[in-house]
């Protein structure tokens, strides 16, 4: 990302990127933001909806009719 009003390339630390998405796996949280000065950092991720469809099915038990 480009800061703007600069005109410099803002400077990503990946290790700390990595840091917040286990941090978003270890809590179960769906995104994180943290600021140092005019830097900001937002770790989300996408999650989508699932469509479960459970189907029970009684069984005969023997001898039953």
């Amino acid at each position: 990302m480009a800061d703007q009003s600069q005109g410099k390339a803002m400077q990503v630390d990946p290790e700390l990127v990595r840091q917040l998405a286990v941090l978003l796996d270890d809590t179960n949280l769906t995104e994180i933001e943290i600021q140092d000065g005019e830097r900001r950092i937002r770790v989300a991720r996408n999650i989508t909806a699932r469509n479960i469809t459970v189907i029970i099915r009684r069984c005969r038990r023997p001898g039953r009719a």
